[in-house]
């Protein structure tokens, strides 16, 4: 499913209301409110396509995150994170948390091995699959929600499904000396901010999201420092554990 098609479902109701309407005036307004619309996907989609047209790549980000509090303002925290991807299968991941904490997983076609580096143990799994299965299963079976990774996938934002409710382009923003295009992503669960490359190089800069629906509607922050495409050798995505290490088990599903 494309982003298009999904955003299409989500503004029928919206289109149906104005043809039974039978005004010509608010048809012609609904024409002219639907073209910022219109602009937003195409950057969205523009950067989903031009992301899948990429078979080997890898880039750096930093993310500033709010951990959840029962009650108060969450704590902010960060972390730097590198990925890899060489598709169909194959995928590199490592975050290096603010607290000294460090992460890292390899996918090398047919086992994933994910490793903590401070505690010195690691999970080696066999997995069929490619990465977009992977990284869905990851967030799944582990309870995690890592957007960073939706930028890894072979069609971002294709998840978010029906739970799109509303999409428009905010304006052109300058980073540095980089011009973007910056949507607006309404769902039911959340309120995004995201950055696109103005250019042939449509690549995400920037994505900020508020979760409205959870207690004090917490922050992610991703920015990426870096993008390069590149024919990364077999090597990035074998797994590096040094002898001494633990291997431990996943731990039980809730």
């Amino acid at each position: 499913m494309r982003f298009h098609r999904t955003l299409a479902r989500g503004l029928g109701p919206w289109v149906a209301a104005a043809v039974f309407a039978g005004s010509i005036g608010g048809a012609a307004a609904q024409s002219e409110a639907a073209a910022p619309e219109a602009d937003a996907v195409a950057a969205v989609q523009g950067m989903a396509d031009y992301l899948a047209g990429m078979s080997s790549f890898e880039f750096e980000a930093h993310t500033l995150f709010d951990e959840p509090a029962l009650q108060g303002v969450p704590a902010k925290r960060s972390a730097s994170v590198h990925v890899a991807v060489k598709r169909p299968n194959k995928l590199f991941f490592e975050a290096k948390f603010d607290d000294g904490s460090d992460r890292k997983v390899w996918f090398d076609g047919s086992t994933v091995t994910l490793a903590n580096v401070v505690e010195q143990t690691y999970i080696e799994l066999p997995f069929d699959g490619d990465t977009d299965g992977l990284i869905e299963a990851i967030q799944a079976r582990l309870g995690l929600n890592l957007p960073v990774l939706m930028f890894a996938m072979s069609a971002p934002f294709d998840n978010v499904g029906d739970n799109v409710l509303d999409v428009s382009v905010t304006g052109t923003r300058t980073l540095g000396d980089d011009v973007s295009t910056q949507v607006a992503i309404e769902t039911i669960d959340a309120h995004s901010q995201l950055w696109i490359a103005d250019g042939t190089a449509p690549l995400p800069e920037r994505l900020v999201i508020t979760y409205v629906r959870q207690f004090g509607d917490p922050e992610y922050i991703l920015t990426f420092t870096g993008f390069s495409e590149k024919d990364l050798p077999d090597a990035t995505f074998a797994a590096e554990i040094p002898d001494g290490w633990t291997a431990v088990e996943l731990p039980a599903a809730n």
